[in-house]
């Protein structure tokens, strides 16, 4: 679906089929965010071209788990030119290959994770303020205004605490991985360490040999 294209100044950037902006061509970009800690759970394919200042560009979509959405934006050449988060831009300024490309969307969405679950909340629990007020006004006995009303409340908490699932499941994830990367570098130092010892060792009985 996509190759990685040379700029004039030699370093290496990653496009995309801009023929196959669709659900099967974006396959293998949904299954890299995913490895790298965010789960898509729609593609919207790109629709048609448009252009701006002479270049064709289309635009496809894709939603996370916690209901954020992703817009990324790419010319005919395959460059991605732009992508956004919640219709807000994200810092783009190349990916080297498809990798580097899933770990920038999924980290900006892993970093605004916390914030947009607050602004859900907020969104939901206006609506089901504006819900009971326009209730007010109409026909309905008082019990089945009640019952509508738990039932908003009780969609509205289940969404809040599945979005904060979300949220706790990423900072577990980060920690685990902040962990894991310690414990590497660690083993790297013991590993080096290790190796000057040997060479060291090496040294001193090479020149008992020479002796």
């Amino acid at each position: 679906m996509a190759v990685n294209l040379f700029s004039s100044n030699g370093k290496t950037y990653h496009v995309l089929d801009f023929n196959n902006l669709n659900e099967k061509g974006l396959e293998p970009l949904k299954k890299a965010i995913g490895k790298a800690g965010t789960q898509i759970v729609k593609i919207t394919p790109a629709g048609t071209a448009r252009k701006k200042d002479g270049i064709r560009m289309r635009t496809f979509g894709m939603k996370v788990i916690d209901e954020q959405e992703v817009a990324v934006q790419v010319n005919d050449s395959g460059d991605i030119s732009a992508i956004s988060l919640n219709k807000k831009p994200v810092p783009f300024t190349g990916a080297k290959d498809l990798d580097a490309l899933a770990k920038i969307i999924a980290s900006a969405v892993s970093a605004n994770a916390r914030v947009f679950a607050k602004s859900l909340a907020r969104k939901l629990a206006r609506a089901g303020k504006t819900a009971v007020e326009r209730q007010k006004t109409g026909l309905k006995s008082n019990a089945q205004r009640l019952t509508e009303q738990k039932e908003r409340i009780e969609s509205a908490q289940q969404k809040i605490v599945a979005a904060q699932t979300v949220v706790n499941e990423r900072t577990s994830d980060l920690q685990a991985k902040r962990a894991q990367a310690e414990d590497l570098k660690n083993k790297l130092r013991a590993e080096q360490a290790q190796g000057r010892t040997l060479k060291t060792e090496y040294e001193t009985l090479k020149r008992e040999v020479e002796a």
